[in-house]
């Protein structure tokens, strides 16, 4: 959050505070539950969009004087460049984005009454986000107005160094928290709302485009306890060892045909693996009882 002279209001509140997920509840019974997995993909749940509620209820002196509101790869790129932007898959993971429409959400921003010219001017992922500053050139040893063409949140990032792009590919990750995702060409949800569907940073809003050059990106992590904890009173805090169980028990009850399973380590307290399936789909079932993290969803065919 940023005032106008993009000076930073509070300090952010991390993913996993829990705060807010009673906004995020409320939000997702007043849109609709079938509006909002529909159309944003995913309840309200505890991000952005429900945080920002949070403040606006409890810090109104706070609220008051935002600006613009922004992740963290927005603010980085706003600091290196003085332009303030963001992306479809940014404003998605904030759960402010309406993927039917293809623009940032009128149903978000009425609900917790947010004005729209908090949200910054919407770019591609891979575009032109501003220029280096001199200031920040000459701090770094750099050249002043490299042009800074991409920015992305974690997951979608750690999508794009494991080659995780197309259709039907599908990798896990594990470190502070277990994420398993998976890449769709269609607008798919999770009718039980178990797994997050973002915009991958291929997705591209600014022209006409095919939908398999529109990826969308479905994620399900080991550390959503605070949505997740009533459903399964036996879940603990995700591990790596609990990530790699799931994985391990999982797969073979999953109808999904591989071509390829890869295992990357990324230093000692990160593992990846990436693995292609001939495409994805929601299934009810619980596919592994495991009492570390939310049941696996992710399904194909035999």
């Amino acid at each position: 959050m940023l005032d106008k002279d993009n000076s930073v209001l509070r300090n952010s509140i991390i993913w996993c505070d829990s705060r807010a997920v009673s906004y995020g509840e409320a939000a997702f019974k007043n849109i609709g539950e079938e509006k909002c997995l529909s159309c944003l993909l995913n309840s309200p749940g505890n991000f952005t969009a429900a945080k920002l509620a949070w403040v606006k209820e409890n810090e109104p002196e706070v609220f008051d004087r935002i600006h613009k509101i922004m992740l963290p790869g927005d603010f980085v790129a706003q600091r290196l460049t003085g332009n303030t932007t963001t992306t479809p898959s940014a404003l998605s993971e904030g759960i402010l984005w309406d993927f039917k429409k293809g623009d940032i959400s009128e149903d978000v921003l009425n609900q917790f009454g947010f004005d729209k010219s908090f949200i910054p001017a919407v770019k591609d992922v891979f575009a032109e986000h501003g220029k280096l500053s001199r200031k920040v050139a000459e701090e770094l040893s750099l050249k002043e107005g490299i042009p800074v063409t991409y920015k992305a949140g974690d997951q979608p990032n750690n999508a794009l160094s494991l080659n995780v792009l197309q259709p039907g590919e599908v990798a896990a990750t594990a470190g502070t928290s277990g994420v398993i995702y998976g890449v769709s060409d269609q607008l798919t949800y999770d009718p039980q709302s178990r797994v997050n569907s973002f915009a991958h940073v291929t997705h591209n809003n600014t022209r006409p485009k095919a939908a398999s050059e529109s990826p969308n990106f479905n994620c399900i992590s080991g550390m959503r306890e605070a949505q997740l904890a009533k459903q399964n009173p036996c879940r603990k805090n995700s591990t790596d060892t609990a990530i790699l169980a799931l994985l391990l028990s999982g797969m073979a009850k999953v109808s999904v045909r591989f071509t390829a399973v890869l295992l990357l380590q990324f230093f000692a307290t990160n593992f990846n693996i990436r693995y292609k399936s001939k495409s994805l789909a929601f299934s009810k079932e619980t596919l592994c009882p495991s009492p570390f993290t939310s049941p696996s969803v992710i399904k194909g065919p035999n």
